[in-house]
């Protein structure tokens, strides 16, 4: 989901809460991101323990933060079509199979009487009731009645054999919830009864589950109702339906704008039950979903991908390919940020607005079998408000083209100006910075650009401007960055002393109004390779002392009493030398465990280094390879050998240096 995001909001910065470990955790989730500053919050996740037939924790955690936060909330719809059985409930007068002092369901809404529902399921087939709800309140929302029936459902073989059930006790619990989960492991094809029974309490107004799974057939008394469920049917919430890509007129043009699919959710449940579970004066059907969104996006490990030969090659690419109103959400959502970036102000009800008013109708969908079925113009419980057109959803932004320009790099000046829709009245606007990765504040206010802050000091600063219209609504700007670096950075080299090393004085300057920074001075020999650390002072000056000849990159890492840290740019200093080596060593001498040999060639080559006894007896060889002008320190390991002199020899193709050490012990 947060890669379809960044793919339509590349700059919007991402956040994510699970919604899993429990309704509770769900919900509180929603609040956590709202704390943590998101301003625009999507999930695709469902419970089946949310109510049907009332607002359940999520949903009232969701109108929480559209309400009192003003934050856009977006759910993907469900991908159950029509995947639902509901009826009134009806006391058929016979026994239970379940438990024979239940009370029998009967299926069958003419005047014969019919206590089970026909289901067939392949081999290997999978059958599903992922919610299984009626007409009463639940005990799990808050300050609510609970359930007063209790109900549980079974499914049976032709010989009355039970093969699944689900029979909680939900007088005692408070939840009006059944759930069956069924696979086929007979190894041919079965056919099985669902049956539903009243084992205590007042007959419900309604049952009604909510299905899914493969290789099943209901073959009876399927009543093809609707799916939309839980906080998706929240007041403050937008509930996204979904039409695959391929099926949209920017890539099919018998898609006028767009075909839904044949999976995305239909719906129209009632909302029976106030929020302390007493019955409302009349039933509240929200219009669900809100609109449709686009799913089958390209993402990089979701999924399988479309055959590149598949739908005329619409898909070409090697990337997987993510179904569902799961995906189609996000997509919508990112809109809806892009929305709120060029308004920044609108409330919730503004952003849905601008989506819904904007869509195109959808008067097609696929059904079970992929045939085209017309679902009317205008709003539908299929497509709500309809297809979303991005371009016509989102507004052009009241300030555009935020530029933040550093001045001369020690002035310590930062120049803002930006532009103006200039059929929008601005009464104020407030200048805002962040230091690094802190928190924006406040630090100038104006009638109009440009703007001039001054004295900023060594740092990485964030621009932002927060703009009043003659109306009263606001909103804030994109962010503009600049990074105030060490400047004039120059690196001098100092007389050598007797050994042809030099000191180098380095030094550099600040932007004014710098404060409390420390400077680590870090060195690169030759090319490539780390850069090490040499030193650091508080001043703008550093001697380096005693550099061997060779070609070095110096840098300053300017660190601030917070721990943040800028990194100048490098400048490079070459110390020469004569012939095509310098030597200095071994150090120290005599030597007790490693002796050190310090080596600059003029050239990239081999090297040999040797080790030989006073007799002239080769006692140690190893082999280097140099680079042109970078300085190389070789060590070799003496503590092998007893006191006395030897003599160590490094050579390449240009060049031999030989060199008396003393080892004592």
């Amino acid at each position: 989901m947060l890669q379809l995001i960044h793919d339509i909001a590349p700059g919007a910065e991402l956040g994510f809460h699970t919604a899993f470990g429990g309704i509770g955790i769900f919900a509180q989730g929603i609040r956590d991101l709202a704390d943590a500053g998101c301003t625009v919050i999507v999930d695709d996740v469902g419970y089946n323990l949310e109510p049907f037939y009332q607002d359940g924790p999520v949903s009232n955690a969701v109108d929480d933060v559209v309400q009192n936060e003003g934050i856009p909330y977006f759910s993907s719809a469900g991908n159950d079509g029509q995947n639902s059985y509901e009826a009134p409930f009806r006391d058929s007068g016979e026994p239970g199979v379940i438990n024979s002092s239940s009370d029998a369901h009967d299926f069958d809404p003419s005047s014969g009487t019919d206590t089970r529902q026909e289901i067939t399921l392949e081999a290997g087939g999978n059958f599903r009731i992922f919610s299984f709800q009626w007409t009463d309140p639940s005990s799990i929302v808050d300050g609510s009645d609970g359930a007063d029936t209790d109900i549980d459902v079974a499914l049976v073989d032709e010989t009355g054999t039970i093969v699944a059930e689900s029979i909680g006790n939900n007088i005692e619990t408070g939840v009006p919830l059944e759930s069956i989960d069924y696979t086929n492991e007979t190894g041919s094809a079965q056919t099985l009864d669902l049956v539903i029974e009243k084992a205590g309490g007042p007959d419900p107004e309604e049952v009604k589950y909510v299905y899914s799974g493969s290789g099943y057939a209901i073959q009876e008394y399927d009543t093809l109702g609707p799916t939309v469920y839980g906080h998706p049917m929240a007041e403050g919430a937008m509930a996204v339906a979904a039409a695959p890509f391929f099926f949209t007129s920017a890539y099919d043009s018998d898609a006028d704008p767009a075909i839904l699919e044949s999976f995305s959710s239909k719906g129209g449940i009632p909302l029976l039950f106030n929020q302390d579970g007493s019955p409302r004066a009349t039933p509240k059907v929200r219009q669900k979903p809100d609109v449709t969104g686009t799913d089958g996006i390209d993402n990089t490990f979701f999924g399988s991908d479309i055959s590149d030969t598949a739908l005329g090659g619409v898909d070409p690419d090697p990337h997987p390919n993510f179904f569902g109103t799961s995906a189609a959400a996000p997509n919508v959502a990112a809109i809806g940020a892009l929305i709120r970036q060029a308004r920044p102000g609108l409330a919730p009800a503004g952003v849905y607005d601008r989506l819904e008013s904007t869509a195109a109708d959808v008067t097609e969908r696929a059904d079970r079998t992929n045939t085209l079925q017309q679902i009317g113009s205008g709003r539908d419980p299929w497509s709500g408000a309809g297809f979303v057109q991005g371009p016509d959803a989102v507004p052009d932004p009241v300030l555009t083209g935020l530029q933040a320009t550093a001045e001369n790099s020690r002035s310590g000046a930062v120049t803002l100006s930006w532009e103006v829709d200039p059929d929008v009245s601005i009464q104020n606007y407030k200048v805002q910075r962040r230091y690094f990765n802190g928190q924006f504040e406040a630090v100038k206010s104006v009638d109009a650009p440009p703007v001039r802050l001054e004295g900023l000091g060594l740092g990485a600063f964030s621009f932002r401007v927060r703009w009043t219209r003659a109306d009263g609504t606001q909103g804030t700007s994109v962010i503009a960055t600049d990074t105030l670096n060490v400047q004039e950075l120059s690196a001098t080299e100092g007389m050598k002393d007797e050994s042809g090393r030099r000191p180098v004085e380095l030094s550099w300057s600040t932007p004014q109004g710098t404060k409390g920074f420390t400077y680590r001075i870090e060195r690169q020999k030759g090319r490539q390779g780390p850069f090490e650390s040499v030193g650091t002072t508080d001043r703008t000056s550093f001697r380096a002392e005693r550099q061997v000849p060779g070609k070095y990159n110096y840098r300053v890492v300017s660190i601030d009493e917070q721990g943040n840290s800028l990194t100048s740019q490098a400048e490079s200093k070459q110390i020469e030398f004569e012939e095509s080596a310098f030597a200095l060593g071994p150090y120290p001498n005599p030597v007790r465990s490693t002796a050190t040999l310090d080596v600059t060639a003029q050239t990239g080559q081999s090297v040999t280094i040797e080790v030989y006894d006073a007799l002239g007896r080769r006692l140690y060889q190893d082999r280097r390879d140099l680079e042109a002008l970078t300085p190389a320190t070789l060590t070799v390991d003496a503590s092998r050998w007893s006191s006395g002199t030897y003599f160590l020899r490094v050579s390449g193709n240009e060049f031999t240096k030989t060199r008396k050490m003393v080892v004592v012990r």
